[in-house]
């Protein structure tokens, strides 16, 4: 019998882990050639329309084959490990840049890394975060050859805006729970997070 993948309980649960990418001004083609770039790779395997059915379920999608917007499901390849849930999302602000998130839902991640109870700090080992961080740098290097970007972050789903303007106010933070990938003269540049875990466990 088949594992499953999408329909596991757990698979889209725990909110995710990310690899967030500031292409730039809205720009249709561009975020076509993206999405193509990332799901081109054979560390991605998609895309499907359903996150409630079973790739072998649904038919296969290639990329414009539904609405850029649409949110497009497939199985990520992390190394070795086991197949896992994955899902692209494109967020575009009226005034402002198109993203990709290249989403991992910590439920599924949680079946071949010890993540914990991340993204909360329970003093657990954060050295799962590392085979991690690189797996999704290598997709955003992948990007980048393709559609050179402004930012991409890599880490837990919440606070984005606040790191962006953080970043385009005074660069990288010396201090940092996520990682940063910047482009610059000589390719793209990595800083990895070097604070623990973003949120605090509730103790009372």
């Amino acid at each position: 019998m088949t594992t499953p993948i999408f329909t596991r309980d757990d698979a889209w649960s725990g909110g995710s882990y990310d690899l967030a990418i500031e292409l730039g001004p809205r720009d249709d083609a561009r975020l076509r050639r993206a999405l193509q770039a990332l799901w081109s790779g054979p560390d991605l395997d998609g895309c499907y329309e359903s996150a409630d059915r079973e790739p072998q379920e649904q038919p296969r999608l290639g990329v414009g084959t539904l609405p850029l917007e649409t949110p497009l499901h497939g199985i990520a390849r992390i190394g070795d490990r086991a197949p896992v849930a994955c899902r692209t999302v494109i967020v575009r602000f009226d005034d402002g840049s198109d993203w990709i998130h290249v989403c991992l839902p910590l439920g599924s991640l949680g079946h071949i890394l010890d993540v914990g109870a991340f993204p909360f700090d329970d003093g657990g080992d954060l050295s799962w975060r590392h085979p991690l961080d690189e797996w999704l740098c290598g997709l955003g290097r992948r990007v980048f050859d393709a559609v050179p970007f402004r930012l991409a972050l890599i880490g837990w789903d919440g606070g984005e805006l606040e790191d962006v303007d953080s970043f385009h106010a005074s660069g990288v933070p010396a201090e940092r729970s996520i990682g940063y990938l910047v482009p610059g003269a000589d390719g793209l540049r990595w800083f990895p997070p070097n604070l623990g875990a973003p949120l605090t466990m509730d103790r009372s």
